[in-house]
């Protein structure tokens, strides 16, 4: 075919993609180039760039043991560009000059004669040759296998796209096996992410050793914090091992809303007060075998780490795991901790801007829960509370809502200058709701929240109570939790 110069030309410069594997690659160029978007890279960039990336495969290739000292990019190559010369078994017997140029005319662009009459399958522009498995890393589904059928050259792709296929682990959380990755279409807050993470990846392609082990959920909290700008998009969690024993492709995504919301818990409003206790209730111990199986020696995992995983996978937990932690540590200071109304602030906020729940009705939860908290007298003991709490367990609705009808009888008798009902019609229609898209198990979790919050501002303490109340600082967390929150290493005396 005849190729003129435009098209060779074209052949160094980036364009955007629908594949976030190649959008991924793409940012961790324009990082390297140092640059801010992958449209900044001039040819001269990308040329010198993907030079680097060649001189780090040969260092990585001539080891030829992926368990070597430096070895953990070569390791990885098995999972990322599986029977490709950077780890073929041959190189076992090959000489450092035949694993070199072999490696090298592996990342080196075709000549153009060579190129066949196909347009790239990701941008359109002239392609420079058909690539499979070794190449282009696990791209729609686990279910194609990943493979070139017979007869099938492979996918049609230009120059500078399959070396985003080459660049994009950097941007990726490496693990020696499955690679984790972060990916957005929001691409001002994608090429922050990229940037974090090709920060912490430097040093694997200078030394060959594994980098940061900050895990991408933790990366994607991280930089939403830092983040300046509202987040126009999701975030999505791709999952990936191109190996060939085992391959394997799984998403996860947080929302816009979600994102958004984590995004705005650095900021100085409710997010951002109720966030370290949001953060102390996704605190675990660490099983007894990882602290040396003495009770002594116990250490607590991380709760930025835990809530970072929960927004990915499990983000429906999220309020269940902060009322439990208020009710926790209510029930161990024998009264309501003073932690409720800063988690209540935050609940609020989740409860409207990610679920999207009416503010009116989550008033009408907020005035009722103040009404119960009436109920509650200097003479009654802690066995009430304790009480309280249990109507909400899961299988307890049909107790709680005949409760709330009980003392609504004796809220009017007791209070008959008070119009107020203690719980309205309205009321009980959002928090016992049959209908299965509705809130009605949100509503309730708030309204335990609220009312211990309430119980707060009032002072209110069990006559039986034996601890003192507490002067806890809400505000505090962990010298490990900051840690992870500023992405340095804590001092392991101080955590």
């Amino acid at each position: 075919m005849t190729t003129t110069t435009s098209d060779t030309d074209g052949q160094y410069t980036l364009r955007d993609t629908p594949h976030p594997l190649a959008r991924i690659g793409a940012h961790v160029i324009a990082s390297f180039a140092d640059v801010e978007t992958p449209a900044m890279v001039t040819s001269p960039l990308f040329q010198e760039v993907m030079s680097r990336l060649m001189d780090a495969a040969v260092t990585a290739a001539l080891l030829r043991d992926g368990q070597a000292e430096n070895g953990f990019l070569l390791k990885c190559s098995h999972s990322l560009w599986p029977n490709s010369d950077m780890n073929h078994p041959a190189n076992a017997k090959r000489d450092d000059e035949t694993v070199t140029e072999k490696v090298r005319a592996w990342r080196t662009m075709p000549p153009s004669d060579t190129w066949p009459d196909a347009a790239c399958a990701l941008c359109g522009h002239q392609a420079v040759g058909f690539y499979g498995k070794a190449d282009m890393m696990l791209a729609a589904s686990v279910d194609y296998r990943n493979t070139t059928p017979r007869g099938h050259a492979g996918t049609a792709l230009c120059w500078p796209c399959i070396c985003c296929f080459y660049a994009a682990p950097y941007g990726c959380y490496l693990t020696g096996g499955r690679t984790e990755a972060l990916h957005t279409w929001d691409s001002d807050f994608l090429a922050e992410a990229v940037d974090l993470q090709v920060s912490r990846n430097e040093m694997l392609m200078i030394t060959g050793k594994r980098a940061s082990r900050t895990k991408v959920e933790t990366l994607a909290l991280q930089t939403l914090r830092r983040y300046d700008h509202e987040t126009t998009a999701g975030i999505e969690l791709v999952i990936f091992n191109n190996n060939n024993k085992g391959q394997a492709l799984d998403t996860y995504a947080v929302d816009q809303p979600l994102a958004e919301w984590l995004r705005k818990s650095s900021r100085r409003n409710a997010h951002r007060d109720g966030f370290p206790t949001l953060v102390r209730a996704f605190t675990t111990p660490e099983p007894a075998s990882k602290s040396g199986g003495k009770k002594g020696n116990a250490t607590t995992t991380s709760g930025v780490e835990n809530l970072a995983w929960a927004c990915f996978h499990r983000p429906w937990t999220i309020p269940r795991r902060l009322t439990s932690y208020i009710v926790g540590r209510s029930t161990a200071l024998e009264g309501p901790t003073r932690e409720a109304t800063p988690a209540v602030n935050l609940l609020t906020t989740y409860l409207h801007e990610v679920l999207k729940m009416n503010e009116t009705d989550l008033q009408e939860i907020r005035d009722t829960a103040a009404r119960i908290a009436l109920l509650f007298t200097e003479d009654d003991p802690g066995g009430k509370l304790t009480g309280f709490y249990t109507l909400f367990q899961r299988g307890n609705s049909a107790r709680l809502r005949a409760w709330l009808q009980r003392h609504g009888i004796t809220w009017i008798l007791d209070r008959p200058t008070d119009e107020s009902e203690l719980v309205t019609s309205r009321g009980f229609e959002i928090l016992f709701s049959p209908a299965p898209d509705s809130y009605s198990w949100y509503y309730r979790e708030y309204l335990l929240a609220c009312t211990i919050s309430a119980l707060f501002q009032r002072g209110w303490r069990p006559r039986d109570a034996e601890k003192a109340a507490q002067d806890f600082d809400p505000d505090t967390i962990t010298a490990k939790d900051i840690a992870v929150l500023d992405g340095t290493e804590a001092d392991p005396a101080a955590v």
